[in-house]
């Protein structure tokens, strides 16, 4: 398998056990002029659902700006990335001489 699927299954795992050993008891939230009282596991859920759609419209939007980037200089992301390493890595060559 690979690293990142490995890594996935890991920290679901650990979710999990987490929240059932959290799970038993309700917790109040409080916001501005609203409480409400909910099962800890609702809320840990709720919590990790939130993380994961704010996590993909961050690398959503990085990656739109690297596409228009390149798009810029005509090229596609993967090239522009490669020239981009290259460059960094001339500087670092140049810099020690």
């Amino acid at each position: 398998m690979k690293a990142k699927v490995v890594i996935l299954m890991l920290l679901l795992f650990l979710f999990t056990v987490f929240i059932y050993q959290n799970a038993t008891e309700n917790t109040g939230i409080i916001f501005f002029f609203w409480s409400i009282y909910l099962p800890k596991i609702v809320l840990l859920v709720l919590t990790l659902v939130l993380g994961v759609i704010i996590g993909l419209i961050i690398a959503t939007m990085i990656n739109r700006k690297q596409v228009r980037k390149t798009k810029e200089k005509g090229m596609l992301p993967k090239e522009a990335e490669k020239i981009e390493l290259k460059k960094k890595d001339e500087d670092k060559i140049n810099n020690k001489l």
